[in-house]
């Protein structure tokens, strides 16, 4: 086995996010892959209720745990500059080389990844505002609008993002998230009891 994959992906904690926009307070990608990692949990779990069977949290949060691995090679290179500039092949390969040391198979990132993802986004943008950090409020409208353009057909997703959003604009810096306007928005899609990690606040 090559351990040096291993020990590159163990980095994360060292690798800034967001580098090239100098008003957001420092984030790092294992700090935003732990926060996706949580987020894809909820989703996984909620949509269970969709068909009554629980799913297989596995897939998703290994996907999760690994979806930016090649920043670590490459740094959170901003959209903009992957439109001129081929790098998304060059992180894959990246990301191969630790994932055949995990046997992990990554064919295709889950959907629910992608969604966790961008909420992830969602949440961090809202947490710097309610810290004081006003500059984060334009890249939270711009996120909300992203989320809502890609992913408003998903009830799920829309219930976290609407939560988020009530706690954005409410008063105060209380950094907790508002699980029972989750729970009770969840309730109101899947039935009474039927809420899952709403119950954990």
């Amino acid at each position: 086995m090559d351990y040096h994959p291993i020990i590159k992906a163990m980095q994360a904690g060292q690798v800034r996010r967001y580098h090239t926009a100098v008003d957001i307070p420092p984030q790092s990608v294992a700090e935003h892959t732990f926060n996706v990692m949580v987020i894809a949990t909820y989703l996984v779990r909620m949509s269970s209720f969709d068909d009554g069977k629980r799913l297989d949290q596995g897939v998703p949060l290994q996907h999760a745990l690994f979806h930016d691995l090649g920043e670590i090679y490459m740094a959170d290179i901003p959209g903009p500059v992957k439109s001129y500039v081929s790098v998304k092949h060059l992180e894959a390969q990246e990301k191969i080389a630790v994932m055949d040391n995990f046997s992990i198979d990554l064919d295709g990132m889950p959907e629910i990844v992608k969604m966790a993802d961008q909420l992830e986004c969602l949440w961090y943008f809202a947490r710097c505002y309610k810290l004081g950090c006003e500059p984060a409020e334009r890249y939270y409208n711009l996120q909300r609008r992203s989320v809502t353009e890609t992913f408003g057909f998903d009830v799920d997703v829309m219930a976290l993002a609407d939560a988020i959003d009530g706690w954005f604009h409410t008063d105060g810096c209380d950094l907790r998230l508002p699980f029972e306007e989750m729970r009770d928005k969840q309730e109101s899609i899947y039935g009474e009891g039927e809420v899952g990690p709403g119950d954990a606040r």
